[in-house]
């Protein structure tokens, strides 16, 4: 009896008959996630939150997810950029990454969420864009508006970062933020 792999997870005889099932292996690369809640943006922000590369290992980005909401309802632009240079400048806090498996090593990516603008933007690529609607914070029948993109799906890449000047970056392009926007942000990456 010849045994030969099949896709769907199955282990096929000759005569194609399953032979065993195996299930979808455990994934064993270290993954981290940073998520940041009730962010209050500048009133003209620029870069707002970034996903900054390592000096050691190569990251790649899987998810980012953004779900904005403010005092009433509204619409506003968001843009991720790949950047291929650092930011300088700004005022930022850069702690809270979890680990997905408590016996990972520490991340070494870095998150930037910033409350000042950077002074310069690095030098980087639009790489996605979206116009959200912001639901009211008073339930008002206008739902709450998610948007969730995941990278390395159906045989593509990650998004890959390699090295400190790298990053992905989640922009606003300096548009006037309305009366009490607030955004919710999720970073889930692997490092390798």
């Amino acid at each position: 009896m010849s045994i030969s792999s099949h896709n769907n997870n199955q282990t096929l005889d000759n005569g194609a008959i399953p032979v065993r099932t195996v299930f979808g292996a455990v994934p064993t690369s270290p993954t981290y996630t940073a998520t940041r809640a009730d962010v209050t943006p500048a009133a003209t922000p620029t870069d707002i939150i970034l996903l900054m590369g390592s000096a050691t290992k190569t990251i790649m980005v899987t998810k980012f997810e953004i779900t904005p909401t403010a005092t009433a309802n509204g619409t506003l632009d968001f843009y991720i950029y790949k950047r291929t240079a650092a930011n300088t400048g700004g005022t930022f806090a850069t702690d809270g990454i979890a680990k997905n498996d408590s016996l990972n090593v520490d991340s070494t990516a870095t998150i930037k969420l910033y409350s000042a603008n950077p002074s310069s933007l690095g030098t980087g690529q639009l790489i996605r864009g979206r116009r959200m609607s912001l639901a009211c914070k008073t339930p008002n029948g206008i739902p709450v508006q998610e948007w969730v993109e995941e990278f390395g799906n159906n045989n593509q890449q990650p998004m890959v970062l390699r090295g400190v000047g790298e990053s992905l970056c989640i922009n606003m392009n300096g548009q006037t933020m309305p009366s009490g926007a607030e955004f919710y942000f999720t970073f889930e990456w692997v490092e390798l």
